[in-house]
């Protein structure tokens, strides 16, 4: 499988992203009643999901191999 490698500047790597369209209205829609802009609600979710589901797996029975 292929994965980014983004363009990195300053910190941060700039990547295309697709989005099905309900997730992109979906996430315009929750930065405008936040005031955020498109990218910063992007990070922010991310991050949310990211901390999310990294505290799922350490629930996750250990897999033997």
């Amino acid at each position: 499988m292929k994965y980014p490698k983004g363009v990195r500047k300053r910190g941060c790597a700039k990547i295309a992203v697709n989005f099905p369209e309900q997730v992109f209205e979906a996430i315009i829609s929750r930065a405008r009643k936040e005031n955020k802009n498109f990218n910063a609600m992007v990070v922010e979710l991310v991050k949310v999901g990211e901390l999310d589901l990294s505290e799922s797996d350490q629930y996750e029975p250990k897999k033997v191999a």
